[in-house]
């Protein structure tokens, strides 16, 4: 996260000592993580961090939306991302939250504009700019990388990454704790925000139709679908169906899916891949 030419060199090297079939290989600006003042992720090196510098980084998952900020969520996702999401979760940022939608009531002045370049939102802006600056080395990095490991006959394993509409909802907005409060008291809520996310999914990886890639494939990581997370009529609604539409829209394109299991994302019993009868397979499995 600090030294690109380092973590490049260890990462080519792991791939020539282990010999994967595909590239598993990335770089993140810490810097840039510093001047956001991130509350995602914690990681070895970051200053004030208590993990220590032979560990691996920390997913943090505190509660970034209330229980009564569903509608909000619903009525107005980028108002919402701008003055409740972005400054719980990248404080150094906060200052984005000062945007409000100009609302026209009647006459239509630039001035109703004004909000976009408040003093608060203006150092917000100047934080970006200098994110921008710290993550273009790290950038060129990232694709000096890849090209060099593409030299040394390792393809890309994916162009695309997504995340489980409830695992999105989950990991980044309620939180552990919260999700499980919705899934006793909030289920009818939790209902329409996984498929609103599975939505918006859907309409981002929009590009795979247009972009030209070495590979087209996404990856998926399935975290929270364990069976001590919810119950079987809980993941077939809540879980399976709103990723399922993900994967339809995808498979339209013709686009290989690899989902993946981390943490709690292993379900012991087989998930309705839509295989023959007594072939299913489960989750974690690569397809």
């Amino acid at each position: 996260m600090y030294n690109y030419e380092k973590a490049s060199q260890a990462i080519i090297r792991f791939h020539q000592d282990f010999q994967p079939d595909a590239q598993l290989a990335n770089l993140i600006c810490g810097k840039a993580e510093e001047i956001a003042d991130t509350k995602v992720p914690d990681w070895p090196g970051r200053p004030g961090t208590r993990i220590a510098d032979d560990s691996i980084y920390q997913t943090l998952e505190p509660e970034r939306m209330t229980e009564d900020e569903y509608e909000e969520l619903f009525t107005d996702f980028t108002g919402f991302l701008l003055r409740k999401y972005i400054p719980r979760a990248f404080p150094g940022l906060s200052g984005l939250g000062s945007i409000l939608n100009p609302v026209p009531t009647g006459y239509m002045y630039f001035t109703q504009l004004g909000s976009l370049y408040n003093p608060k939102a203006v150092e917000a802006y100047e934080k970006l700019i200098e994110i921008s600056e710290l993550s273009a080395p790290c950038t060129e990095a990232i694709q000096n990388m890849q090209k060099t490991l593409f030299g040394l006959g390792f393809p890309p394993l994916f162009t695309g990454v997504g995340l489980v509409p409830y695992d999105c909802l989950s990991n980044y907005f309620r939180g552990t704790m919260g999700i499980f409060e919705d899934l006793m008291e909030n289920e009818d809520n939790l209902l329409r925000a996984v498929n609103m996310f599975a939505d918006l999914q859907i309409r981002n990886l929009q590009y795979f139709r247009f972009a030209q890639m070495p590979v087209k494939r996404v990856m998926f990581w399935m975290h929270k679908g364990m069976d001590g997370f919810m119950s079987e009529k809980q993941y077939e609604a809540l879980y399976w169906q709103p990723f399922l539409k993900v994967i339809h829209a995808l498979a339209v394109r013709l686009l290989p899916v690899f989902p993946g299991s981390t943490c709690a994302g292993h379900r012991s019993h087989p998930l309705p891949w839509g295989r023959e009868e007594g072939t299913s397979r489960k989750a974690g499995h690569t397809i």
